[in-house]
């Protein structure tokens, strides 16, 4: 699975910088590396990703462990791609 995570310093939080990151990163991982799925591990309680994650169109898919702590798993596949 190819992840699209990122990480700002706070003073540079609120301006769709995550958003256009994220974007690019799928548009990447789709159009270049041909994936299937690409995926995002969130922590529940980080709803600013949690938003990026859905303004992009992904979509969350269940509850995992991931680095030892609870993590939201959104995700969207090729065929989905596009329609956010």
């Amino acid at each position: 699975m190819l992840e699209v995570g990122y990480h700002f310093r706070r003073d540079h939080w609120g301006y769709g910088y995550a958003t256009e990151a994220a974007r690019a990163c799928m548009k990447y991982a789709f159009d270049q590396l041909a994936a299937e799925k690409v995926v995002s591990f969130i922590l529940p309680e980080n709803v600013p990703s949690r938003r990026v994650a859905e303004r992009n169109g992904m979509q969350a898919e269940r509850q995992v462990i991931f680095h030892g702590l609870p993590h939201v798993l959104y995700a969207t596949r090729r065929e989905d791609y596009g329609q956010a």
